[in-house]
């Protein structure tokens, strides 16, 4: 009876483990295909990348909420530059995108995705020389 028992085992025990070993090559073929998909996402966006240049100019407007700066080439030129503002953007010179401001002289780093403009690194070079900066206020004590 106990070598009936221990085939009885034995073949359940086959019978399982080749689904199993079919569970964890097709688990392993999942994770694989997973990864090349994310892989070739990264490739395609890379790709996508269509040109990578710089521009200095003239700020003409920096939107923080809608992060997009706005940049004017050159005084005698009429063309402006929208860029959006990646969000791991490195913005040297300044504490943050709200802290440039119409006048300002910027270097813009960017790449063409599409028909969009993304820029990843921005130096304020200059502020405006005209800009007014508001003085100081005083404390008052209201009856």
């Amino acid at each position: 009876m106990n070598n009936m028992m221990i085939y009885f085992l034995f073949i359940c025990f086959l019978m399982v483990s080749p689904g199993a070993m079919a569970y964890d090559s097709a688990s392993d073929a999942l994770e694989a295909e997973g990864e090349a998909a994310r892989e070739m996402r990264e490739d395609e966006a890379l790709a996508s990348r269509e040109m990578e240049g710089s521009i200095q100019g003239r700020v003409i407007s920096a939107n923080a909420f809608g992060k997009t700066l706005v940049v004017k080439e050159n005084q005698y030129s009429d063309d402006l530059y929208t860029f959006n503002v990646h969000e791991d953007a490195e913005i040297q010179g300044a504490a943050s995108l709200s802290d440039i401001h119409p006048g300002d002289i910027v270097s813009v780093d960017f790449y063409d995705m599409g028909d969009d403009r993304i820029t990843d690194n921005i130096v304020l070079e200059s502020r405006a020389e005209n800009r007014e900066v508001p003085s100081k206020l005083e404390k008052v004590l209201v009856d």
